[in-house]
């Protein structure tokens, strides 16, 4: 339920030989391409003799070599907040199957530090990628089913992308719904920086 607060968290369901798999996973900590490759393509195998009757007969289908079955919410927690796909089938309901495909290198800089602002003490990352990058750059140094995306579109023309990101919790509540509010008040037609919703908020 706590993951399913966030914009970023996926279900997908898909059929292998008439047995109903379901994956879930954090869109932002999951390498799309090795997704595909590795993964989906292998599922959607068309062979009448293939019978999918437990989480193994998946395992044996996929060329990849991290990957265990467990029944520890706490380790299947802990996997899904590092990157990895949980892997249900119907007919099994106490057992998960997790898989690490993801690359930490693919998509992202070697290094990530603010060129343009320096600090003595704190973080050095400059969120400078473009910004399913950077929330996969906090999710990595925020390992916590707390930490919650929300995502917002404004702008009529430019239709762009602003994420709340907060600790759910934590945060106090009504700080976040006063920055929901304000974001839905905002009516203009292209966003151009970051600078724009800054002086939108606080003058409202």
């Amino acid at each position: 339920n706590l993951a399913k607060k966030s914009r970023d968290f996926s279900q997908i369901e898909n059929s292998v030989n008439d047995t109903k798999v379901l994956i879930s996973y954090f869109s932002t900590l999951v390498n799309h391409e090795l997704m595909q490759t590795c993964f989906l393509s292998n599922l959607n195998v068309k062979d009448e003799n293939l019978k999918i009757k437990s989480l193994q007969d998946i395992q044996e289908l996929l060329p990849l070599s991290e990957m265990s079955i467990t029944n520890d919410i706490a380790e299947i927690e802990n996997k899904l907040y590092k990157g990895q796909l949980i892997v249900q089938i119907e007919n099994d309901t106490t057992n998960f199957l997790l898989i690490n495909i993801n690359s930490c290198q693919t998509g992202l800089r070697q290094f990530n530090d603010s060129e343009n602002e320096f600090s003595v003490v704190g973080p050095k990352m400059g969120f400078v990628e473009d910004i399913d990058t950077n929330m996969n750059l906090l999710r990595r140094k925020i390992n916590s089913p707390k930490l919650v995306i929300e995502e917002v579109i404004i702008g009529s023309l430019s239709k762009t992308r602003v994420m709340i990101v907060y600790l759910d919790g934590i945060t106090n509540e009504q700080h976040i719904n006063t920055v929901r509010g304000r974001l839905a008040d905002i009516d203009i037609d292209i966003v151009w920086d970051t600078s724009l919703l800054d002086q939108v908020i606080r003058d409202n």
